[in-house]
């Protein structure tokens, strides 16, 4: 871990969004500008994943929150698209998962969970209560200063 700026970590959100225009992406953001000790390789590298895997079933709109919360970071990434099911619910971050025999084999949510893990961290996943998904990576950040 090394101690940088969060906004570093969105600067990068943003270059890798800027290849991903076939569907509206909205970015919130709810946090002091501060300097942190986090990794953000595996966090960047996460949030590669979980955008790979949510543009699989977004069907308009994907909405990227991110938050402060005392020392934890936490991510939110809410599409439109269908949901989980409830078996998905409890087995899609399961290795080799998948939703259909058509689909991918289905490794996104079981590498966004170690790679959240990695970063002793937890991952969620819920439906909206307004229809589609929500995958939650909270991570323990050290936050060094508020600026």
């Amino acid at each position: 871990m090394t101690q940088q700026s969060l906004s570093k970590f969105e600067e990068h959100l943003q270059d890798i969004l800027q290849y991903r225009v076939e569907k509206e992406l909205l970015i919130i953001k709810n946090y002091p500008r501060i300097i942190a000790d986090y990794d953000r390789d595996l966090i960047i590298e996460l949030m590669e994943s979980l955008l790979n895997n949510v543009y699989c079933f977004a069907e308009k709109t994907i909405t990227i929150t991110i938050t402060l919360q005392e020392k934890l970071l936490i991510i939110y990434v809410k599409d439109d698209g269908p949901g989980f099911s409830k078996k998905e619910l409890l087995t899609a971050t399961e290795p080799y998962y998948f939703q259909n025999k058509n689909s991918h084999f289905g490794l996104g949510l079981t590498i966004v969970e170690a790679l959240t893990q990695k970063h002793v961290g937890n991952l969620k996943i819920v439906n909206s209560i307004d229809g589609g998904a929500i995958v939650s990576a909270v991570f323990a950040i050290k936050v060094e200063n508020l600026h």
